[in-house]
């Protein structure tokens, strides 16, 4: 699909290997010779925000808990980096 890595937040593209996150899977055939899996983006993103991480943001909210970079931060941090 591309001749150069693509980097992705929630996870990474396989290539030529059928990967399963909570006993599922996705991935599309682009040729005979080549599968690219990309379960881990969607299906373990999907339930990972669906599920722990609304709970685990909740109980996050405090004065004693470290508050991490945001998606806007990571983003830009990794965008400076390509330049």
């Amino acid at each position: 699909m591309s001749s150069r890595p693509v980097q992705h937040i929630h996870g990474q593209y396989i290539q030529n290997k059928k990967e399963y996150i909570y006993y599922q899977s996705l991935g599309t055939d682009l040729n005979l010779e080549t599968y690219i899996s990309f379960s881990d983006i969607l299906i373990g993103d999907y339930f990972t925000n669906k599920t722990s991480a609304g709970m685990i943001n909740a109980m996050n909210k405090n004065s004693i808990n470290k508050k991490g970079p945001g998606i806007v931060k990571i983003v830009g941090n990794y965008m400076e980096k390509m330049k």
